[in-house]
């Protein structure tokens, strides 16, 4: 089917070199006598069809043809009943010349019955077609100049994303330097990197023995929340305990597990990406888009900085990992696994910064030095490692100085029985686990009765303590061999 325009004719009321002037701002009625063989650009179809009308009316010729040479051809003309337009003789033909490019199209009239155009019509549609040139051209400059305005929008809007992008990452670099748990670290990025790609709610999933916890971290104003229900038993969240690569689903009402609830709020598109593991804890960042489906699927620029953040949280739990595993080698007794002298000297100290109330207990094992010289250090290093642990299920804070040499740390508000009936069943245990009999002397303080510094507290609990081994030497009897 052809697209058709009628041109009226109506006698032409002003000069043909003024309808020629007037090019730009001539406009045919829709009809059928004007017809497009081709579809191409809108704009040179309409500079065409003006200049096809424009020449009828100068000329009164029954049929104007105007052709580019790319294929576009715009034909305008009254036709007489029963007479075929094909048939009509050319009466003239005028180039359409571009500089630089030579012939770029053709103005052709026909009509039924020869005639000769005046000097004026001649003049009138030579300044016709070198407007039509003239318009075209600055058509195609205006399209060219358009193309590379858009270009420009989109490189900008590129670079713009690419430096939000950026200064996400950034920022999520700094998390690592901060002293945030990894659960603050996980939401804190996750709070981050939501308005960063546009996403309409962002949260953390946390694994604990397989059962997930889902927080909401970022939340776009006006969205229903839907935290609650992505974590149901049975849903795509759920099933992702052991998640090792970043999960992209563009699709999510279309999942056989999606959550109801999740796509009444209008979830089209959602992403896992794990963040590794802490203390038995997997930390999973999740990610939602509502909306129309074709705005909401994953581009590849949101799915490079949800991998690297994903990494750099990744990298900044590992790191903390490192850290307070290096931390709690550096506090901790490598033979009995309690604390050691370094880590009573921290507490100590900031237990006392706060002004608390609290016991402290010195304690040296009497027979160790015999337990080693009988049956062998390695029956030492065994006794050491039940006594430690034994105190260790008491509740109370438990720290080994060196050699067999432990202090306790406890509210002042516990009563010293306790303390000696533990103190009893450490010794029964250590004793049993090694078959010789172990004691213990025992030096005891007070803080703020006894004093207030540390330095002073240890060293009147040590002399304490040795008060009490004199008096037991006094009365013990050597150590007897085991079996």
């Amino acid at each position: 089917m052809r697209s058709c325009l009628l041109l009226k004719r109506t006698p032409c009321t002003v000069s043909p070199r003024a309808c020629a002037s007037n090019l730009s701002g001539w406009r045919p009625v829709m009809g059928k006598h004007l017809r497009v063989s081709a579809m191409p650009e809108p704009y040179d179809r309409e500079i065409l069809t003006r200049l096809a009308c424009i020449a009828a009316q100068l000329t009164s010729a029954e049929r104007v043809v105007a052709t580019l040479v790319d294929g576009l051809s715009v034909t305008s003309g009254a036709e007489s009943e029963g007479a075929s337009q094909s048939r009509l003789p050319l009466l003239t033909a005028l180039p359409l010349q571009k500089a630089g490019v030579g012939q770029v199209g053709t103005v052709k009239l026909y009509s039924s019955t020869l005639f000769v155009l005046s000097t004026e019509q001649q003049q009138a549609l030579q300044d016709l077609v070198i407007g039509a040139v003239h318009e075209l051209e600055l058509q195609a400059k205006l399209d060219q100049a358009r193309v590379e305005l858009h270009a420009a929008h989109r490189q900008r809007r590129t670079l713009e994303r690419r430096l939000e992008h950026a200064r996400t990452l950034d920022a999520l670099h700094t998390l690592s330097d901060r002293s945030l748990t990894p659960c603050e670290v996980a939401l804190q990025s996750a709070r981050l990197i939501g308005p960063a790609i546009g996403a309409d709610w962002t949260g953390l999933v946390t694994f604990a023995a397989g059962v997930p916890r889902v927080q909401a971290a970022h939340r776009r104003t006006g969205q229903p929340d839907f935290t609650a229900y992505l974590g149901t038993p049975g849903s795509v969240t759920s099933r992702l305990d052991a998640l090792q690569r970043p999960y992209y689903l563009s699709a999510y009402p279309k999942h056989p597990h999606a959550v109801p609830a999740a796509v009444r709020a209008g979830v089209q598109a959602m992403a896992w990406l794990p963040l590794g593991e802490w203390e038995d804890t997997a930390y999973v960042l999740a990610v939602a888009r509502t909306g129309p489906a074709r705005t909401a699927a994953w581009r590849s620029t949101d799915r490079t900085l949800l991998n690297a953040a994903a990494r750099s949280v990744r990298a900044a739990l590992h790191q903390r990992a490192a850290v307070s595993a290096a931390t709690a080698a550096a506090r901790t007794d490598s033979l009995t696994g309690t604390g050691n002298r370094r880590a009573l000297d921290v507490d100590l100290a900031q237990a006392l910064d706060k002004g608390q109330a609290l016991a402290l207990t010195l304690i040296d094992l009497d027979g160790f030095k015999a337990l080693n010289d009988v049956h062998g250090h390695a029956a030492g290093d065994c006794a050491l490692r039940v006594f430690a642990s034994t105190l260790q299920g008491t509740g109370s804070a438990v720290y080994r100085l060196g050699g067999d040499e432990f202090v306790l740390l406890d509210s002042s508000e516990r009563p010293a029985s306790d303390t000696e009936v533990e103190l009893q069943r450490a010794l029964r245990a250590a004793s049993g686990a090694v078959g010789a009999s172990l004691g213990a002397s025992v030096g005891t303080v007070h803080s703020p009765e006894d004093a207030q510094e540390a330095d002073v507290l240890l060293a009147l609990a040590d002399r304490r303590m040795y008060e009490m081994k004199r008096q037991r030497h006094r009365r013990s009897a050597p150590l007897a061999p085991c079996g």
